[in-house]
């Protein structure tokens, strides 16, 4: 198995916006927004999406920062 960075990435992606998109086809119904389940479901969605764009946050710096280890140990 290799550490292929720009299937990773894609990867990530794809899922970032699939949460964007769920939450805002929760967040499109105005009639729901008095609905106690329909909120806590908005805020789960909302919580899956931010820890998905933390991940793909978080995977980036890492990569940046090995690179740049790297580059530095070639010196």
């Amino acid at each position: 198995m290799s550490f292929d960075m720009k299937s990773m990435s894609n990867n990530l992606n794809s899922v970032v916006t699939q949460k964007a998109s769920e939450l805002e086809a929760l967040s499109n119904n105005p009639n729901s927004l008095d609905d106690t389940a329909h909120m806590l479901e908005m805020q789960q969605a909302m919580q899956t999406w931010s820890m998905s764009i933390n991940l793909q946050s978080t995977l980036m710096k890492n990569y940046g920062d090995a690179v740049k280890s790297i580059i530095q140990n070639m010196r």
